[in-house]
């Protein structure tokens, strides 16, 4: 993800630029290296000062509740003006 001035924020698991839409999987170093959490809190703030959203997600997330993950990533884009198609 670059800013308007071509400086790269981030990269991003998956993105969807046209819904400006990012998906990070947050693994446990996330927490435990306060270096990469710092950084990652960097680079969302950087990401909603151009107006990206982004959806975290986590283990017990994708593992134990992948339904709601699914639902998650589904209605993300819609609200962003996204339409499936049927």
């Amino acid at each position: 993800m670059y800013d308007s001035a071509g400086r790269l924020l981030g990269c991003s698991e998956i993105a969807f630029p046209e819904y400006r839409l990012a998906l990070e999987y947050e693994g446990s170093h996330h927490l435990t290296d306060p270096q990469q959490w710092d950084r990652d809190i960097e680079k969302y703030s950087d990401y909603s000062k151009i107006g990206w959203e982004v959806i975290r997600v986590t283990s017990r997330l994708l593992y134990q509740r992948p339904m709601e993950l699914r639902d998650t990533i589904i209605d993300a884009p819609q609200r962003k003006g996204w339409r499936m198609e049927k």
